[in-house]
C-alpha cells in the first residue's frame, strides 16, 4: 500500500467490482484471463494514483457466502483520483482485458456491477464492505455517497479513451 495520504488530500476513491466466471481457474476457456492477472495487477500498482487493491479473488469470506462457488470474482481498489483509475481502465493494457470480458464471464444483465464510494486516506476496504455497497447502489441506484461511471463522465473528470497496443 502507498502512504495513506499527500498533504491536502482529504479523500481517496473506492471501486469494487463483481464478474462471474464461464469456468473455475485451470478451465481453458478462461485461462487467458487468468494468466494476464498478475501483469494486470503491476500495472494497475505502478500506475499514477494506485493507493491500494484487495488479493485473494473469489475465496475471500464475503465472496464466498455471496457466491458460494467460488466464481464471482471481486476486484476492489483504491485510487487518489477518478482521473488516474480512468487511465489505468481505458488507456493501459487493461483496455484489451475489459473488451474481452464476454469470453470469460457470465452476462452481467441490467444490474449494476460496479460501484464507487470515497473514503478517507488510510482507509482499506474488505469484500464485505464492496458487496454492502454495491447492494445498496442496486436497491438505491446511484447518488452523492455511490455512484458509477456515470458521475465521472457527466463532471468530464474522464480522460478520453486512447488506442492500446496489442499485447
Amino acid at each position: 500500500m502507498r502512504p495513506a495520504s499527500e498533504p491536502g488530500v482529504t479523500r481517496h476513491l473506492a471501486v469494487f467490482n463483481i464478474a462471474t466466471l464461464i469456468a473455475p481457474e485451470g478451465d481453458p476457456r478462461v485461462q487467458a484471463f487468468f494468466d494476464g492477472v498478475d501483469r494486470l495487477n503491476a500495472i494497475a500498482a505502478r500506475s499514477p494514483g494506485f493507493v491500494w487493491q484487495f488479493r485473494g479473488g473469489g475465496q475471500d469470506t464475503a465472496m464466498l457466502d455471496y457466491d458460494s462457488t467460488g466464481l464471482t470474482i471481486p476486484q476492489l481498489s483504491v485510487w487518489t483520483s477518478a482521473q488516474d483509475l480512468a487511465n489505468f481502465v481505458w488507456n493501459t493494457l487493461h483496455r484489451q482485458y475489459f473488451a474481452r470480458a464476454r469470453e470469460w464471464f457470465e452476462p452481467l444483465g441490467d444490474l449494476p456491477y460496479l460501484v464507487f464510494w470515497w473514503v478517507p486516506p488510510g482507509h482499506v476496504p474488505d469484500c464485505a464492505e464492496g458487496l454492502e455497497k454495491l447492494a445498496r447502489l442496486r436497491r438505491d441506484g446511484p447518488g452523492p455517497e455511490l455512484f458509477g461511471w456515470e458521475r465521472f463522465r457527466a463532471e468530464g473528470l474522464i480522460p478520453g479513451r486512447q488506442p492500446v497496443a496489442p499485447p
